[in-house]
């Protein structure tokens, strides 16, 4: 399996060992990269962008909050 499948949030090995919580938590990303709270690396340019990118939505998390918290 390559090294990218791995804490990709897709099971990629049939017993999913590739998405293990307790692997992924401590994974490290790339400098070049945002790290979810899931483990999962994404790019930087994903981050704040308007969508989820990250499988628990951590990569727009503050952006919803800041909406939610400006004036109209």
């Amino acid at each position: 399996m390559r090294f990218r499948s791995y804490c990709d949030s897709f099971w990629d090995m049939d017993n999913h060992i590739d998405e293990l919580n307790y692997s992924c938590q401590h994974w490290i990303c790339p400098n070049h990269q945002y790290r979810c709270r899931t483990g999962q690396c994404i790019d930087l340019d994903w981050v704040y962008d308007g969508e989820w990118d990250c499988t628990d939505a951590s990569d727009e998390e503050a952006f919803v909050l800041i909406n939610q918290w400006s004036s109209h």
